[in-house]
């Protein structure tokens, strides 16, 4: 894997999450980039060595917890949810798109984006509810989630494998 080209995407993920929030709804392109570097470390592995090895889950995870932190310590509250949630979100990423369990296709693409949005959402809410000293307010937080499920669940549909250097 393109080691350059991976540190581009990742600065650029954060630049334009941080600069571009159309609708007054924060963006959330870290999980997108979490998920396509799962897939892609799976992809690869799996053209080396025939299988996914566990090397392809601890490279995403490794690379979703390094990406929760960035968020976290420029978020400014609670270290340690963007981690746990992004480094989950690389692992489950390698061990679904492993091609043992299942092919990519845009249907399930969008879908696990969708689904990992969710994840990190229920993860990074639950951590501020529980450890947080200001009290969250869950209703405040649907209407950014469903306009992040919408963007990321688009974006993985149509993001396949082998396109943008993505494995």
């Amino acid at each position: 894997m393109n080691v350059l080209l991976w540190s581009v995407y990742f600065f650029g993920a954060f630049l334009l999450q941080a600069v571009a929030s159309p609708l007054l709804a924060p963006l959330n392109l870290t999980v997108l980039l979490v998920g396509l570097f799962g897939r892609a470390a799976a992809h690869v592995y799996t053209d080396q060595h025939g299988f996914a090895s566990h090397r392809a889950e601890y490279a995403a995870s490794l690379f979703g917890m390094g990406c929760g932190l960035v968020e976290d310590l420029l978020g400014g509250g609670l270290l340690g949810p963007g981690m746990l949630t992004k480094g989950a979100i690389g692992l489950l990423s390698a061990v679904i798109f492993s091609d043992v369990l299942f092919r990519w296709t845009p249907v399930f693409g969008g879908i696990t984006m969708i689904a990992f949005t969710v994840l990190d959402w229920f993860g990074e809410t639950g951590a501020l509810a529980v450890f947080g000293s200001l009290p969250v307010v869950f209703s405040a937080t649907v209407l950014p989630l469903l306009f992040q499920c919408i963007v990321n669940g688009i974006a993985g549909m149509v993001i396949r494998p082998g396109r943008f250097g993505i494995a």
